[in-house]
């Protein structure tokens, strides 16, 4: 009857909530960890971010659901990476594309991925090694933007340009991606627009 089915509902709320809530932890016991002066993961292996991706876009299926958001993922590479750093570094950038969507219209995020020589990449990196081949895997939204004149702000832990209230969250997501993408011998770069949305370039070695 009617009753079963709100009840099999509610699991499956409830479940989702689980499992999301489970990497979450993971992702901040991590940052945690990031806090650490001098570490170096050696956890690192070839890791499908196909994979990393999609596991998160389930993990974010509520949250999707409640937005009406709409993604648009390209085809992503294998990377040699830490496959648990690769998972909280797409987290939080997807976890921002979404807390920072207008509400005046639908979110719309987008994942591309393109390829740099080392040319290319010396606009983003002081020193790419010789003959290694770079992705650029860029998240971008639709979402309130930001005058970059403030990036660096955005990316320092607990400082946060948007109001609490209105956007919940500690604000040590962006830093954490920092760390990351530099324990990878990469970089991260933002261009964005207030009213127009953002969009975050991840440069990473193959």
């Amino acid at each position: 009857g009617d009753r079963e089915v709100v009840e099999a509902w509610e699991k499956e709320v409830l479940e989702k909530i689980w499992m999301s809530s489970q990497r979450m932890a993971l992702v901040l016991g991590d940052g945690l960890a990031h806090s650490n002066a001098g570490r170096k993961d050696k956890m690192f292996r070839p890791v499908d971010l196909n994979e990393v991706v999609a596991k998160i876009l389930v993990d974010f299926e509520l949250a999707i659901d409640q937005k009406g958001a709409a993604f648009d993922v390209d085809p992503l590479p294998f990377v040699f990476a830490s496959a648990l750093e690769m998972n909280n570094l797409f987290y939080n950038l997807i976890d921002n594309a979404l807390k920072f969507s207008d509400h005046a219209r639908q979110p719309e995020i987008t994942i591309r991925c393109k390829r740099l020589d080392e040319q290319a990449a010396a606009a983003y990196i002081d020193k790419p090694e010789a003959g290694k081949q770079y992705y650029d895997i860029s998240v971008r939204d639709n979402g309130v933007g930001f005058n970059v004149k403030y990036a660096e702000q955005i990316f320092k832990v607990f400082n946060k340009l948007h109001n609490k209230e209105a956007y919940p969250g500690s604000g040590i997501g962006l830093s954490i991606c920092r760390n990351i993408v530099a324990n990878h011998k990469g970089a991260i770069a933002v261009e964005s627009k207030p009213g127009e949305g953002s969009a975050f370039h991840i440069i990473i070695p193959e």
